[in-house]
């Protein structure tokens, strides 16, 4: 990762994802089909601050990388499936009687569910991978080790509840109760807190010996916290008609204590030991997905919470 921060590697990454943007626009419009549920496969406006970025240094390069990150996800949540349609029935009209006929493509829930869980898996791995390049450099002994097993096991939480108790790396969503544009806002925002929680293991592993610095705490406790947020609204998303309602008691009971024991540990645990903070985080993460295991999922989708 050396030298990931100048300039020409920035260059070298924005002229990539340029290339790749266009290349998956032109073999969409090669196909002749309009992907229904992801306009930002052939949306490219998003790719504009993108370009400009290129000659550009600083920080103002990162604002404009921002700047199309939200152009693709205004793109993506205002567009609704009616308007696709009637964007293929338009083009349509305006090629009549030439070679380009478009079609309308959907997203097959599983796939994509299969798809965003495997992204997810990765990012887990690369959280892993903080952990072992800090232990791998150190001298091992009892906080090494216990520092170690608490983020582990936080991990394995975690994968629990995105993998086994969630849908396309989303805690406690259900397939098909949401359209595929959501699906990968809230799997791009959860995704996005499992990034922030891989950096603050990483500076507890390297704290071990003493206190977490504060900012390094509320990386670390806000990244869970937005996690929990994320499992509660997952879990009242309504479902199908046949399915039985929210088990409000057993749902907030399940996920409200592990919200509220993680925002106290980042602004109260400023005297903790750094051990002690990232147990205390398992223990949250536990509690949440003791839920799971008391009630195993049916008909393979997540209990009924």
């Amino acid at each position: 990762m050396a030298g990931v921060h100048e300039g020409k590697h920035q260059q070298a990454f924005a002229i990539t994802y340029l290339l790749l943007r266009l290349a998956a626009r032109r073999a969409w419009r090669r196909s002749g089909k309009m992907l229904e549920d992801w306009p930002i496969g052939q949306f490219t406006a998003g790719v504009t601050p993108w370009f400009a970025s290129i000659r550009v240094d600083g920080p103002a390069r990162y604002w404009l990388w921002a700047a199309g990150l939200a152009i693709d996800l205004w793109a993506t949540l205002s567009s609704s499936a009616s308007k696709r349609r009637a964007d293929a029935e338009a083009h349509r009209s305006d090629r009549a009687g030439r070679s380009l006929n478009l079609t309308l493509a959907q997203v097959d829930p599983v796939h994509l569910g299969e798809r965003l869980g495997l992204f997810t898996l990765i990012v887990l791995g690369e959280s892993v991978v903080q952990l072992v390049d800090v232990a791998s450099d150190a001298d091992w002994d009892r906080t090494l080790e216990l520092s170690g097993l608490a983020g582990f096991l936080l991990l394995v939480a975690i994968w629990q509840l995105s993998l086994v108790h969630g849908y396309g790396g989303v805690p406690n969503l259900r397939e098909s109760v949401l359209p595929p544009r959501l699906v990968l806002f809230l799997h791009c925002v959860t995704n996005g807190t499992l990034t922030a929680l891989a950096a603050g293991l990483g500076a507890a592993m390297e704290h071990r010996h003493g206190q977490l610095p504060a900012g390094g705490r509320w990386v670390l406790c806000a990244s869970l916290s937005v996690y929990f947020v994320i499992a509660v609204a997952a879990a009242i998303v309504p479902g199908p008609a046949a399915q039985a309602p929210v088990a409000w008691g057993r749902l907030l009971g399940r996920l409200l204590p592990p919200l509220a024991l993680s925002l106290a540990i980042g602004l109260f645990g400023g005297g903790l030991p750094t051990a002690v903070v990232v147990w205390l985080l398992v223990a949250a993460a536990g509690w949440s997905l003791l839920g799971h295991i008391a009630r195993p999922m049916r008909a393979g989708l997540p209990d009924d919470v």
